[in-house]
């Protein structure tokens, strides 16, 4: 436990939340203008895009597991990694729910970007370039802003409402999808009867 601990960059990572968390408090009254595609610069959160930052911690220590010695370790090394992802992600709704009960709704926007952020670096990580991965948390941010035109609506997906039902149904499933594509076994390449190895591997299948 204490050698994933040390793997995964742990207390720095969580310390990296919690810091991005307090930043995103001090500055919940804070907008920054940013660029979009369709039309004038539009306000977005200081929060969001702080707490779309606060991952890299998480990110890092991900990124660490890509290693030969922990892809023939015997216990679930997949397992302890979905769970330390879970419990961010619990941990940041707990906090912007609580945030928002007491006054101040931006929290709980910047929740739902932190879950989506993490949803996104671990689908990228699997079905695209791992080493893109790391940019997936504030690509997605910069992507949903940068097609939002003020002028037809209060903002797609990220930047709607923080209490919005559809937006944080699809930051939840951006996320579950994450962590099943964290956690499901790996594809193993097997040698069908009568067929030598080495025959070709046009003509192996997968399990």
């Amino acid at each position: 436990m204490r050698w994933w601990c040390r793997a995964r960059w742990l207390p720095a990572a969580v310390a990296l939340v919690v810091v991005a968390w307090v930043a995103a408090l001090l500055s919940a009254e804070q907008v920054v203008p940013f660029p979009t595609l369709v039309g004038p610069r539009v306000p977005v959160p200081l929060p969001y895009l702080v707490c779309a930052m606060g991952v890299a911690g998480i990110v890092y220590g991900l990124d660490r597991s890509r290693s030969a010695l922990e892809s023939t370790a015997v216990r679930s090394i997949a397992l302890r990694d979905a769970a330390l992802v879970g419990a961010v992600a619990l941990a940041c709704t707990a906090v912007g729910v609580a945030g928002a009960a007491l006054g101040t709704p931006v929290v709980a926007g910047a929740a739902r970007v932190m879950v989506a952020a993490l949803g996104a670096y671990l689908v990228v990580r699997v079905v695209a370039r791992p080493d893109l991965a790391a940019l997936a948390p504030l690509g997605l941010l910069t992507c949903t802003v940068v097609v939002w035109d003020p002028s037809i609506g209060p903002g797609p997906w990220l930047m709607a409402a923080p209490d919005d039902v559809g937006a944080w149904g699809l930051s939840v499933a951006l996320f579950f999808a994450g962590s099943f594509l964290l956690v499901r076994p790996p594809l193993r390449w097997v040698t069908p009867p009568g067929l030598r190895a080495g025959d070709g591997a046009d003509e192996t299948h997968h399990r």
